[in-house]
């Protein structure tokens, strides 16, 4: 005769045992299968998960510990409560039914709230593997997005499970659920072109927060906040800028961030006209050369561009680290050259005009 294995002699057992023992057995077998799980989680498991040097196995056992017992208990429940029903009489169809429906919405809420951890535990692992920065504020906000819509995207196959398991036709409320979204996409069309924008901007990442970017319009500022309807920006002026989300999309954007946070400044300059190039270009080296936040690679150039109305135009070309010291270079560069230029008689000329007054007798 061929021996039966143990969970087959379970099995055996508890379909030959009375209806009123039944539920205490499985109990029985509930908590010694907890005692067995937690000892597994903690000595197998999670010294497992700590060895791998991604750390995102960890990071998943550690999130989801307790919402996994949580559902241990809930499916427990739901095998316990479904033996139980065959002891209670057939006349207490309220405790029946509460004994019935009670354990399956327990086991589909602490299913989710295990779902959720794990997404939960994800995000953190995702976001801190780029550290803190610009970096990991983008990828923090594409991965909550995600999250959102995942969220809400199980919330909807749970609803629809349990509108099926109370025998809910559901094809009737897909239909009108169709022409409310309709009816809503309509009304909303804006608001939902925005969030669309934004989720646009997070995942493709034409900016992340902490960028210096210039709008269209010419307004520049630091990206402070990327959300789904807007994209808050800091002025200069310590103006707070909120910018709809399609606007930005669908408009050229200076990213003065990227790739990197140097900067090249073309800043035109005029001198008169019989002033000797050559020497005004010497006199612009020795001022950017005195200027310690400019960069010699590249190597600053000075360019003549054309002959104005008034004036000799010069191009001056020079990188440096930061974009955030653009302003304060400038101001050092003209105060310099201006300084320079009276020191070695060179005229920075500006508009004139010679008016004729004719008499007559």
């Amino acid at each position: 005769m061929t021996e039966r294995l143990p969970v087959l002699e379970t099995f055996s057992l508890l379909a030959h045992m009375p209806d009123a023992l039944r539920p205490v057995l499985a109990a029985a077998v509930v908590l010694a299968g907890y005692v067995v799980f937690r000892l597994a989680w903690r000595f197998v498991l999670t010294p497992i998960a700590g060895r791998v040097s991604s750390g995102l196995n960890n990071t998943l056992v550690a999130s989801s510990d307790r919402p996994v017992r949580v559902l241990y208990w809930g499916v427990g429940l739901f095998i316990v409560s479904r033996l139980s029903l065959a002891a209670l009489p057939e006349e207490w169809t309220s405790c029946r039914r509460v004994m019935t429906d009670g354990p399956f919405v327990l086991l589909l809420v602490t299913a989710l709230a295990a779902v959720f951890a794990l997404m939960k535990g994800f995000e953190r692992w995702y976001v801190g593997r780029a550290g803190a920065g610009p970096v990991a504020a983008g990828r923090r906000s594409f991965v909550i997005v995600g999250r959102r819509f995942l969220k809400l995207s199980f919330f909807f196959i749970a609803g629809v499970m349990l509108l099926d398991y109370y025998g809910v036709k559901i094809t009737a409320l897909l239909g009108a659920a169709g022409i409310a979204s309709l009816a809503v996409a309509f009304a909303a069309q804006e608001t939902l072109a925005n969030i669309i924008a934004g989720v646009a901007i997070i995942a493709d990442q034409p900016f992340r927060v902490g960028d210096r970017i210039e709008l269209a319009d010419g307004r520049i500022g630091d990206v402070k906040d990327i959300g789904l309807r807007s994209t808050k920006i800091l002025s200069f002026d310590s103006t707070l800028l909120i910018v709809p989300n399609s606007e930005i999309i669908k408009s050229p954007v200076v990213n003065h961030s990227y790739p990197d946070s140097r900067v090249k400044i073309r800043h035109p300059l005029g001198v008169a006209y019989g002033t000797d190039i050559d020497k005004a270009r010497k006199i612009i080296f020795d001022v950017l050369a005195g200027i310690d936040i400019v960069l010699n690679d590249p190597r600053p150039a000075v360019f003549f561009t054309d002959f104005g109305d008034s004036s000799l135009n010069l191009l001056v070309v020079f990188w440096i680290e930061d974009y955030n010291d653009r302003f304060l270079v400038i101001d050092r560069f003209n105060s310099g050259v201006d300084t320079a230029f009276r020191e070695n008689g060179v005229e920075i000329p500006f508009p004139q005009r010679d008016v004729w007054i004719r008499r007559t007798a």
